[in-house]
């Protein structure tokens, strides 16, 4: 899977648009939001103060390291899987490919 998501997380004050403050997570695809959700929910569960883990002093922007973030072929024979596991050529396909 390409890695073109980002997440970003931020909080708006309440000067900033006259309402209450409220956190934003943002994303270009479903899979960078879920991620971005999957941050505010690890901040809020390995934290001592739950509610001061979501306290952001700066908004923060996030991408993926990798380009590939998961192979999506299982590698169950030695036989028929070896092939194609130690082919440098099928490794940029899969790259190349969304």
């Amino acid at each position: 899977m390409p890695a073109a998501h980002f997440e970003r997380l931020g909080r708006v004050a309440p000067g900033d648009r006259d309402i209450r403050p409220y956190m934003l997570a943002t994303a270009p695809d479903e899979r960078g939001l879920g991620y971005a959700l999957l941050e505010l929910a690890d901040r809020v569960e390995h934290a001592a103060d739950p509610l001061a883990a979501l306290t952001l002093d700066r908004a923060v922007a996030e991408q993926p390291a990798n380009d590939i973030r998961s192979v999506a072929r299982l590698f169950t024979s030695e036989l028929h899987d070896l092939p194609w596991y130690r082919d440098e050529e099928f490794w940029r396909r899969s790259k190349a490919s969304p």
